[in-house]
């Protein structure tokens, strides 16, 4: 656990207000990562240095090694199982999954199958992500999961509860949350090949089923409730993005969380609409604000991942 070093004088700290945990700023950043040697899960340790500390992240290690309440982790299928199941998905080899993964990066195929029509209207951006299948490609055989994302899902959460992953895309993250079996999980996209092969795969491990099709199935899906959602490179893409998060806050329990991450418009990312649809950070902040949010996290400086509660 992450413990404070005073310094010569470390004068007043700002705290988030709902989990009253220090706001550190850090000078510096120094990130590497390592194997649980029990499920071979990748995870990172990240150094931070502030003023007034210095010292190994809370949230390193493994975040699973905990569900097991004492247990040893569990033998979780290995990251590199995410390849193999979408060769056996597309009835091909890995060999051939990471060699179309590798035009894609090299080709620029994402930024061209976008560029190949006009984005005016949200229709013209649903079209995109429903047939093409670069993200399919991108995020099975390439980003894998984002252990650093789950770590504080898990810490906040206890473990256990109701999760949505929306916009979960190959679902790599909730795939691991609910092989613990510590979590329902439910997933929401669009009908995509990205999220057919999400399907499958719950289904090809036994997993149980919490399958929602954006948009058809918006509002069965925030008939329910939820003690997390998880929101992962999903708002920048669309263009309701304000019903979305007020969709978020309705059908969250009290006290419930929600993890997102909010990526900011670069000139080499055309994917990302921010400028068409009015997103920002301040007013995303200042719309999960008066929603009556409270924000718990970000990663300083860059404030990319955030997490947010809903007051009890």
């Amino acid at each position: 656990m992450q413990t404070d070093t005073p310094g010569p004088s470390t004068g007043h700290r700002e705290r988030y207000p709902c989990t009253n945990e220090p706001i550190l700023t850090p000078v510096s950043v120094t990130q590497s990562s390592s194997l649980c040697q029990d499920c071979f899960f990748e995870f990172h340790i990240e150094e931070r240095v502030t003023p007034t500390y210095v010292g190994r992240s809370e949230w390193s290690g493994c975040p699973f090694r905990g569900l097991t309440r004492g247990e040893p982790c569990p033998r979780y299928v290995p990251r590199h199982q995410l390849q193999n199941d979408l060769a056996e998905f597309l009835g091909t080899s890995v060999e051939q999954v990471l060699a179309r993964r590798k035009d894609i990066v090299d080709s620029k195929l994402q930024e061209a199958a976008w560029r190949a029509k006009a984005r005016d209207t949200e229709q013209d951006i649903l079209d995109y992500y429903e047939n093409e299948d670069c993200y399919l490609y991108m995020y099975s055989a390439g980003l894998g999961t984002r252990s650093e994302l789950l770590a504080p899902l898990i810490r906040f959460t206890g473990g256990r509860g109701k999760v949505l992953d929306y916009g979960c895309g190959v679902a790599a993250e909730a795939y691991w949350l609910a092989r613990s079996g510590a979590y329902q999980v439910s997933l929401a996209d669009l009908d995509s090949p990205h999220f057919r092969f999400a399907q499958w795969r719950f289904r090809r491990y036994g997993l149980p089923e919490g399958f929602y099709v954006l948009p058809k199935d918006r509002v069965r899906l925030f008939r329910g409730r939820f003690d997390a959602i998880i929101c992962l490179e999903v708002i920048e893409h669309v263009t309701h993005w304000r019903q979305m998060l007020d969709d978020f806050v309705s059908s969250l329990e009290p006290g419930g969380w929600l993890l997102m991450t909010v990526g900011k418009p670069t000139p080499d990312n055309t994917l990302h609409i921010n400028r068409l649809t009015g997103l920002t950070e301040e007013a995303y902040r200042d719309h999960l604000t008066r929603c009556g949010m409270e924000l718990a996290h970000t990663d300083s400086p860059q404030a990319e991942f955030w997490v947010w509660r809903k007051p009890p």
